[in-house]
């Protein structure tokens, strides 16, 4: 780079530019720009003066004490090129007196191709007649005339344009491409997808195509953009920028002809009867549910229907002046397949009257059987109403049933209410089964022991279980895992070792046998793992037991006043209504089993909990938010309850909707076996000292768990050395644990240092094991 010239003294302010003696004293009109204050675009500036000097200036001298002048600028730089004063934001210097000019930033228009002349369109002329000619005409000839120029441009304009429009005749008419049809596409995909996931799918290919004034829906699509929406409205305003659905207007339009108010709602009533129309005779059998939820006390006006919302409203019953807080569901839930629907809902201040509550279920009842189905059972929690109407209808454990227009109806009391109420009286005050007492004490002390053990034989159990906080005593979960086969086996294992005292057996034998109680009494399929969690049928093992448990519930009472608990007669008349309606399937139906999971609450307890969840988690809504949430679940394709709901998971769908207001090849293992491995050398005392007897039966329960797993895996030697039929003390915890002492599920280890050498020798073990051919 070259070094700047000298400037002289005192004579105002120069370029900075080499070569250049521009100044404001000698050029006053021309325009002088200071460096720029921004660090990279002066950095600019000064790659192209070409000074060395000024690299190591920082920007803010360079702004204050440097210039150029407006000769090193090109004119596209400048704002107004005649005064050639104010420069673009992207300005950059160029013009330099230097061997090493910076490259220009004014793009220049490429040259015209030149166009060639075929040698044999020209004609090659003598000078001899070149001569001649000039000699006969001195008229001189005009190469270009104004017209031909005007016409050559209008030529040249014209290509251009035939040019521009071949190209966009290109891009709207491509060349044609092998068509793919929509049902080809939904076969492909159909093998990949789930239904609703392919029905999105589908949709979104063939809106792809439509204008937004051409958008048609479907119900199927409404109700699917109704999920989306109902759970977040925000979240639907971000799908809709990247999919195609429908708008919140067209969606609150299809709502508007689905219109719900107390009683039993004709237009859902008709829409079910075009579904049972469908149905075959066992699927119309269905049972009765229904329930309450609080709502909160709010009188509003509803323009809509021109009343004035927030009474107690039994429909045609009538209404009355007092404040609602409580609404009553009614729900139809099919016996033998996987659908639900709520039909009807009243308004009450408090529970609903005994009186008014056994018309509405005669009502709810001749409704369902005039749209065609048969309804067979009738399902409740132990509520002091729902008591009161059982007991005015003659409902006992002798006869669990009532009759109604010459028709038996069963009641069943919801067996998660009741297991919890049980796991509540245990803990409240004790029971006495016969003369022998069950008391929660047993179960603390159990769960002081087990919570101190490394590895826990109830590891399930925690504090939460034992104090029970607000609102735990309302989880079914909590008392079904109170209630269960491992604590019962973790008392009995801790009474045998003494470190609880006899008396808690009585306590593990009652858990245990409400475990079983539950489990018959909640099955979800024909057969289970479990003896007793299995279908119910007129032969299984669990007809005879629940048969055996309705004298044994007789001789269980209560520790304080009241003696003959509810929740034991509750427990009496579901158990003989379940064997009368199994025995009633079986005779007139020719069901032969019930899968006893269908005789719940539950389908209408994850009603209450998505209804809770709409709008940010109303544990109370108003009548007007009741009403609404209770609409959109009506037509909620994805209802999903939430986690913290008290109750299972059901697998039924409505049958309502929307539509109705308007095989891989397993890679070979090795087949190859090389010599029979040696047995463990396993020595008699690597137990450590410090292992207790409570520990070792633990861990002898985790080594037999993980024997029966590899069972049916496993070569002779590993079989033989890794399983016993001796008994040991830290066996104790395994025979506890299986249900039947003479079909054992669980395998027995057969030494007990087998655990310790576990972490050495199970991976050669399992290796072994499943790599022969099975």
């Amino acid at each position: 780079m070259a070094a700047p010239a000298k400037r002289p003294s005192n004579s105002g302010e120069w370029c900075s530019a080499i070569n250049c003696t521009n100044n404001r004293s000698k050029n006053p009109r021309m325009s002088f720009f200071r460096f720029l204050k921004d660090p990279e675009r002066c950095k600019k500036w000064v790659k192209n003066v070409r000074r060395d000097d000024l690299h190591s200036k920082p920007t803010e001298k360079l702004c204050k004490n440097n210039v150029l002048c407006a000769d090193h600028f090109e004119v596209s730089q400048f704002m107004n090129p005649a005064l050639r004063n104010k420069l673009i934001h992207c300005a950059v210097p160029t013009v330099f007196d230097i061997p090493n000019k910076p490259s220009s930033v004014t793009p220049r228009r490429p040259p015209p191709k030149k166009r060639c002349i075929p040698v044999s369109s020209v004609n090659f002329i003598s000078e001899e007649s070149i001569h001649t000619e000039k000699s006969q005409s001195a008229k001189p000839v005009r190469e270009l005339t104004p017209k031909k120029v005007a016409l050559r441009k209008k030529l040249h304009s014209a290509r251009q344009q035939l040019y521009r429009l071949k190209k966009i005749s290109e891009k709207l008419h491509p060349a044609e491409k092998p068509k793919v049809s929509l049902q080809e596409i939904n076969e492909i995909f159909s093998e990949h997808l789930k239904d609703k996931t392919l029905d999105f799918v589908m949709t979104q290919i063939r809106m792809a195509s439509k204008s937004k004034y051409g958008l048609r829906w479907s119900c199927t699509d409404k109700s699917l953009a109704l999920s989306f929406y109902h759970a977040s409205p925000k979240i639907y305003r971000l799908l809709s920028k990247l999919f195609r659905l429908p708008s919140v207007s067209t969606l609150r339009k299809s709502m508007l002809s689905l219109d719900l108010k107390p009683g039993f709602s004709p237009s859902i009533l008709q829409a079910l009867k075009v579904k049972v129309k469908s149905m075959t005779p066992d699927e119309k059998l269905c049972t009765l549910v229904f329930d309450e939820m609080s709502i909160k006390e709010v009188v509003c006006y509803d323009p809509k229907h021109d009343v004035v919302q927030g009474f107690e409203d039994y429909a045609h019953l009538g209404r009355s002046r007092y404040i609602a807080n409580h609404a009553c569901v009614f729900m139809a839930r099919g016996l033998t397949a996987n659908w639900k629907q709520p039909f009807g809902f009243v308004f009450s201040s408090g529970t609903v009257k005994d009186v008014l509550l056994k018309q509405l279920i005669f009502i709810a009842i001749t409704e369902l059987e005039q749209i065609g189905l048969c309804v067979k059972a009738v399902i409740c929690d132990q509520g002091s109403n729902n008591m009161a109407v059982t007991k005015s209808l003659g409902v006992s454990s002798a006869t669990p049933y009532f009759m109604h227009n010459g028709t038996h109806y069963f009641v069943i009391y919801d067996p998660p209410h009741l297991i919890k109420s049980i796991r509540n009286n245990l803990h409240k005050s004790g029971l006495k089964c016969g003369t022998s007492e069950v008391s929660w004490k047993y179960v603390e002390a159990f769960y002081a022991h087990d919570c101190k053990l490394p590895v826990r034989m109830a590891p399930k159990f925690t504090d939460k279980h034992i104090k029970l906080p607000p609102f735990a005593a309302l989880r079914v979960k909590l008392a079904t895992q109170v209630m269960s086969h491992s604590v019962a086996a973790g008392i009995s294992t801790m009474v045998a070792l003494g470190a609880l005292p006899s008396e808690a057996k009585e306590t593990a034998l009652f858990i245990d046998r409400f475990d079983k109680l539950f489990n018959s009494m909640n099955s979800y399929t024909l057969k289970s793992s479990k003896p007793f969690h299995h279908a119910l049928t007129l032969k299984s093992t669990n007809q005879n037991f629940l048969l055996d448990s309705l004298s044994w519930l007789k001789t269980i009472h209560g520790n304080s006043k009241i003696k003959n608990l509810p929740c034991i007669e509750g427990w009496q008349v579901s158990i003989s209504a379940a064997l009368h309606l199994v025995q009633d399937l079986h005779t007139n139906h020719n069901i032969k089993f019930l899968l006893t999971s269908r005789l719940n609450q539950d389908c209408i307890e994850n009603l209450f909990s998505v209804i809770r969840g709409k709008g940010g988690h109303r544990d109370n809504p108003d009548i007007g938010q009741f009403t609404s949430a209770l609409q959109q679940v009506m037509v909620d394709s994805l209802m999903v309850a939430s986690t913290r709901k008290s109750c299972k998971d059901d697998l039924d769908v409505f049958v309502f909707g929307l539509q109705n207001i308007a095989s891989s090849s397993t890679p070979e293992l090795a087949t190859t076996q090389t010599n029979v491995y040696p047995a463990f050398n396993l020595q008699e005392n690597v137990i450590p000292s410090l292992l207790n007897v409570q520990q070792a039966n633990v861990l002898a329960y985790i080594a037999g768990y993980i024997c029966h797993r590899i069972a049916p895996k496993m070569c002779l030697t590993c079989s033989q050395t890794l399983t016993t039929t001796d008994s040991h003390p830290e066996h104790l915890f395994i025979h506890e644990e299986n249900y039947s002492s003479t079909t054992s599920l669980l395998l027995t280890p057969s030494k007990w240092s087998f655990v310790f050498s576990l972490r050495m020798h199970i991976s050669q073990c399992v290796r072994r094991c499943f790599t022969r051919r099975l």
